[in-house]
């Protein structure tokens, strides 16, 4: 019986590394290297910053099209004339938005409300650009594509307002826009781009003056730019998220991107996702292979089909915010991926946002949500650590049965006797701790997750709680608070009661030691750091209170030692 407890508090412990090795060794299927972020990784569809690694041609197109700049380039001698600064802008109060007249696609798409670098001012720039790299909005039929078809603006909806130069979306209205130009010995084309009231989310239709012939469909592309350390990130991880025609959700990761585009049948959008940011493009055609997804050297694209004459996409390209994905429609809030425990962790985060209003801090949020957490759970706390020390109380006897019986099975069946002798069960220590495990995991991933942290600073040099945290010292960035972390659970191990024999008990406290190095090695965002530095901490007051006062009620400790906590996580914010 002792041999089934030591193994169950072996797969706990199995199952919190395999936990925190999906979340942060493994690359997640679901975010970027599209929507990346620009302080080391760029953003979302940031594609253009450095020179490109590998040819400039993209792939061969579905229908046996060539898709390739330098095709279309040898069908317009005269490309190095080009004038490609002319532009058109838009703005409003979440965006502006250049559209380049050269292909009529997006040569920029900032957010207003997101800094690309912490305590820099630039705005973070959905798109960016490289030399010879596609923009997003390309369009394409047969063999021809418009990279280097160059558009006029030809038509403006009825009191469009421009103010310096730049076209304003109407708080209420809506801002449409026609460009025109005639692909290379093909028809002429349309490209017509309409933005509403709501942040993020506008459409683009592509018209065709007449079909070409030996074609099905009319495609739009959405390319990426990703560098090799972009597409290494284990902090902010990215992929593909696809939502098919039954409504399931399906992730392709970077890595998984092949070279030769590859048909992943009908979808009612296609988002590049990373933890906080995304890229979706949600056609009107929802038929069979309407979705294309490849890669050419450092750029990645997904093409998505419309008719022969036109195509209609709507596109959500922003922040990954419940709240605007949901009144976005089309099930775009199902980018958001909390995995398992969603349910759960959804209402977590209500409560930071809740705490936020309170404190206008995020980490003093995430401190009240710990301490919180921690005072629901202390009847289960409290029974853990009971069955814990009447476990300790009987170890002088079980190391006596085990000098005395050398036999196994007799051994197991003195040990239950003696169990049910004393009134002890021997999984009442591991139960209490599997049934807060869901909440732990659900807090776990609405910390990790939650774009309300990106750029949001607590106290003294913990200026980014979705980032790693490090206080540099003499040029050496020094991880304070991990290491804190690591020495509060070495601390929490010695005021719990001991079980088990010598050699389990030397395998329990390296435990401490070895999630230190794993927060080391590999990077946790400080706001995961700090949940689980103050969830450490009470957890010892709580267990130190438990040892000395057997009949005193455990709330009133609990209770003071939040406040002295919490007091001290604010004192350190005024620092």
């Amino acid at each position: 019986m002792e041999d089934k407890r030591t193994a169950i508090a072996l797969f706990i412990c199995i199952a919190v590394i395999y936990v925190y090795t999906e979340m942060f060794i493994k690359p997640l299927s679901q975010n970027q290297q599209p929507p990346i972020e620009q302080t080391s990784p760029a953003p979302v569809a940031q594609i253009n910053q450095a020179p490109i690694t590998g040819a400039t041609d993209r792939p061969a197109m579905p229908e046996s099209a060539t898709t390739s700049s330098s095709a279309a380039a040898l069908q317009h001698p005269s490309i190095a004339q080009i004038d490609a600064s002319a532009a058109t802008k838009i703005a409003s109060p979440k965006v502006q938005i250049t559209i380049t007249h050269l292909g009529a696609r997006i040569r920029s798409y900032k957010l207003v409300d997101f800094k690309a670098n912490l305590g820099k001012e630039d705005l973070l720039d959905l798109v960016s650009h490289i030399d010879g790299a596609p923009l997003p909005g390309g369009a394409f039929v047969s063999t021809l594509n418009d990279d280097h078809v160059v558009y006029t603006l030809k038509e403006t909806s009825a009191g469009a307002h421009v103010a310096d130069g730049t076209y304003e979306i109407p708080p209420a209205g809506e801002l449409s826009l026609t460009f025109t130009g005639t692909l290379p010995n093909g028809p002429a084309i349309t490209k017509t781009y309409k933005f509403g009231p709501q942040p993020y989310l506008f459409s683009i239709t592509i018209d065709l003056a007449q079909e070409v012939s030996g074609t099905s469909h009319l495609w739009i592309e959405w390319p990426l730019y990703l560098s090799k350390e972009q597409s290494g990130s284990r902090i902010n991880p990215g992929g593909y998220v696809l939502f098919d025609a039954n409504n399931k959700i399906n992730h392709v990761a970077m890595k998984d991107v092949e070279v030769t585009p590859r048909d992943y049948g009908a979808n009612k959008w296609v988002s590049l996702s990373d933890k906080y940011f995304m890229a979706s493009v949600i056609p009107a055609y929802t038929g069979p292979g309407n979705t294309r997804i490849g890669r050419e050297g450092d750029i990645y694209y997904s093409l998505l089909a419309g008719e022969t004459q036109r195509a209609e996409f709507s596109l959500y390209v922003g922040p990954k915010e419940s709240t605007l994905l949901t009144a976005a429609g089309h099930n775009l809030d199902r980018n958001i991926d909390l995995g398992w425990f969603a349910p759960i962790s959804y209402p977590l985060l209500a409560a930071i946002h809740f705490f936020y209003g309170l404190f206008n801090n995020y980490g003093l949020a995430i401190i009240l949500l710990t301490l919180l957490v921690k005072l629901l759970f202390l009847p289960l706390t409290k029974a853990s650590f009971e069955s814990m020390r009447k476990m300790q109380d009987l170890q002088p006897e079980m190391a006596a049965l085990r000098e005395r019986i050398k036999d196994a099975t007799q051994l197991n069946k003195e040990v239950v006797e003696l169990y049910r002798k004393r009134g002890v069960n021997p999984l009442g220590g591991c139960l209490p701790v599997m049934i807060q495990l869901p909440v732990f995991l659900g807090l776990y991933n609405a910390l990790m997750y939650a774009i309300e942290l990106r750029h949001a600073h607590f106290a003294l040099w913990i200026n980014d709680l979705s980032d790693r945290e490090a206080l540099q010292l003499f040029g050496f960035p020094i991880p304070i608070m991990v290491l804190i972390m690591g020495a509060s659970m070495y601390l929490q191990q010695l005021t719990t009661p001991q079980v088990g024999d010598p050699q389990q008990q030397r395998m329990m406290k390296m435990m401490p030691l070895i999630f230190t190095a794993m927060f080391l090695i590999f990077p946790v965002p400080a706001g995961l750091t700090l949940y689980w530095l103050v969830n450490n901490i009470i957890s010892i007051v709580q267990q130190m209170y438990l040892r000395g006062h057997r009949k005193a009620n455990p709330y009133v400790a609990t209770v003071f030692a939040s406040l002295g906590i919490f007091a001290v996580g604010y004192i350190l914010t005024l620092l």
